[in-house]
């Protein structure tokens, strides 16, 4: 983001003409994922070499004994496109409406490893029992049904991304200038 170093140059990336959905929760396709892992950080992301995860918005995190309880410790400097700093709340309530069922989300099951998660995601209870817990601004504590090791992978995908819910505010390392059915300028 600092202009000093990385002077702003074009990438032009050429996509067939369609109407691409550009919410990540709701995104289904590939060339929509390529535009949104712009728009969008989670708190892991994709290496470009090897696609194992690494860390996107998280500082730290560590798994309890028993791997039932993952705690996330948030990047100090890491904002939102209007200038809002990303807390473990914003994170908290991007996957809570992800997860609600009028959003209909097409990989809001991968989190059904979180305890609550299903039962809120099918209807059957509310999102109090979901246990994504947000204790303080850079803390975000998941409580998992069983041990989930691939859970930094799942985190990766742009479903599980932070998103506001200011419209047109971004979490990732760009910001979309221009949307229409014939291009798109980040």
């Amino acid at each position: 983001k600092n202009e000093n170093l990385h002077p702003c140059q074009n990438l032009n990336i050429i996509f067939p003409q369609s109407v691409y959905n550009l919410n990540p929760h709701t995104a289904n396709y590939s060339s929509e994922a390529q535009i949104l892992s712009g728009l969008y950080e989670g708190i892991f992301s994709y290496d470009a070499r090897s696609l194992d995860p690494v860390s996107g918005i998280v500082d730290t995190f560590k798994v309890s004994r028993n791997k039932l309880t993952w705690t996330f410790t948030l990047k100090e400097n890491c904002t939102l496109s209007n200038g809002e700093k990303i807390t473990a709340e914003i994170i908290r309530q991007s996957w809570l409406t992800l997860l609600a069922p009028e959003t209909n989300a097409p990989f809001a099951s991968l989190l059904d490893c979180v305890v609550g998660a299903s039962d809120y995601r099918s209807g059957k209870t509310t999102s109090e029992n979901v246990k994504i817990l947000a204790p303080n601004e850079n803390t975000l504590i998941v409580k998992l049904v069983a041990p989930t090791e691939h859970l930094p992978k799942i985190l990766c995908h742009h479903a599980f991304s932070v998103v506001s819910q200011t419209k047109d505010v971004f979490s990732g390392a760009f910001q979309l200038t221009e949307h229409s059915d014939t291009h798109i300028v980040m």
